[in-house]
């Protein structure tokens, strides 16, 4: 049975951004000369992610990867030798013959192994490697720590900047309380995991892919105070410019551009109605 010989790129690859998308660029051209692209992520069980694991999933297939292990960083992958790593690792699980990492990669117990090893094991056990410069932006070095920043202070302009692609929401379509078709606005409504790394609570400017076509719209991300009483329940809520239908069940990309305004509570459901529509007047500008 032959072995099917990999392109690799491994990390946290925790958004995703331009200095990964350009490790992703390395590996994907490898695949021309018959290697198998793959990006294998460390799941360091961060609580607060840019992007969940399905999310990154979802992306890493949209950017054209083949593959996309993930590797648990338990114990026993902290206390792993260097050397150890890449024997068992990126040779003997994934046949690696060319690796790609940034300039700073590190791995292996105590954070040993750097890219001068790497190198050096590279050509004992025949594999190519190639190291990236960090990509940099304003003179300052992309990093995830630089994202979260920009992301919690609501400056999706500059965090989409960094990213190289639209911070979004991913998921299923869930039923809501059928408020926003009551008051004649209906919306697309998605549950949002604990784990999400999300801006201020608010309304956005957005866009909505649903089957492959992009809807603007305008996001509500909150607790909706005015309607919801008893459980407090997080929660996006999207109007979508020019489109009728029912989405349950289906799974949407919800992309946020732009800060409209911050969430907050009103005194009745009229007042609310004439607000969302003062939203989506907004929202049509923003697009505009």
């Amino acid at each position: 049975m032959s072995i099917t010989k990999t392109a690799v790129s491994i990390g946290k690859f925790e958004c995703l951004h331009r200095g990964h998308q350009k490790l992703i660029a390395n590996i994907r051209a490898k695949e021309k000369e018959g290697l198998c692209s793959t990006v294998i992520t460390i799941d360091t069980g961060l609580s607060r992610q840019v992007l969940t694991r399905e999310e990154k999933q979802s992306l890493l297939k949209d950017m054209g990867v083949q593959q996309c292990p993930w590797i648990l960083m338990d114990q026993a992958f902290r206390n792993m030798e260097p050397e150890t790593f890449v024997k068992e690792i990126l040779v003997g699980r994934f046949h690696a013959a060319y690796v790609t990492a940034g300039e700073d990669f590190r791995y292996g117990r105590d954070r040993r192994g750097d890219g001068a090893l790497l190198k050096s094991l590279g050509r004992e056990y025949g594999f190519q490697v190639d190291l990236e410069e960090k990509e940099q932006l304003r003179g300052r070095q992309i990093s995830s720590s630089w994202i979260r920043q920009e992301l919690e202070k609501g400056n999706l302009p500059l965090a989409n900047e960094l990213l190289g692609y639209p911070y979004f929401l991913g998921g299923q379509v869930i039923q809501g309380n059928h408020l926003g078709r009551t008051l004649g606005m209906p919306t697309v409504n998605l549950e949002l995991k604990p784990q999400k790394l999300l801006p201020p609570l608010g309304v956005y400017a957005s866009v909505t892919t649903v089957r492959g076509t992009d809807y603007a719209g305008v996001t509500n991300i909150g607790y909706r105070p005015t309607v919801e009483e008893q459980e407090k329940r997080l929660g996006a809520e999207t109007h979508l410019f020019g489109f009728s239908g029912r989405l349950y069940g289906e799974q949407v990309k919800v992309s946020l551009l732009g800060f409209l305004r911050e969430e907050r509570r009103f005194a009745d459901l009229d007042s609310l109605r004439l607000q969302i529509l003062k939203d989506i007047e907004k929202g049509k500008q923003y697009f505009a």
